[in-house]
């Protein structure tokens, strides 16, 4: 999600998201190919560019999905929910579902886990 937001920052200040997702497409792709998916990644490369960019992407599209209300309200939301405490993959999604009232398993399962990165809908 912090990538994400760094994202969301580089339009606030001026650059298009069309075109900063475009900047990034290429090399997340390439980091998932030599690193892993990264909800599975190759446990000698964690911390490599792969855990950070494909969730990012995953989630323009979440937000694309669900539409601008209901995404920024579950971002501001969230911290509020386990402000001392973490949760699982399952946990956290089964929340996300229940505040956006949208399915998203598909998403989260295919940009978390899937061998190749799925294609992204820029709209």
């Amino acid at each position: 999600m912090t990538t994400y937001l760094e994202f969301v920052h580089q339009v606030d200040n001026g650059a298009t998201m069309e075109d900063v997702l475009k900047g990034v497409v290429a090399y997340e792709r390439s980091h998932r190919v030599d690193s892993g998916p990264p909800g599975a990644y190759d446990p000698t490369a964690f911390g490599q560019s792969n855990i950070y960019y494909g969730p990012a992407l995953m989630w323009h599209q979440v937000r694309e999905r669900v539409g601008e209300k209901k995404f920024w309200a579950m971002v501001k939301k969230w911290p509020t929910v386990e402000p001392f405490g973490n949760s699982n993959r399952d946990d956290y999604l089964a929340w996300v579902e229940k505040e956006t009232g949208t399915e998203l398993s598909d998403l989260f399962d295919a940009w978390l886990l899937g061998a190749e990165s799925p294609k992204l809908d820029l709209n």
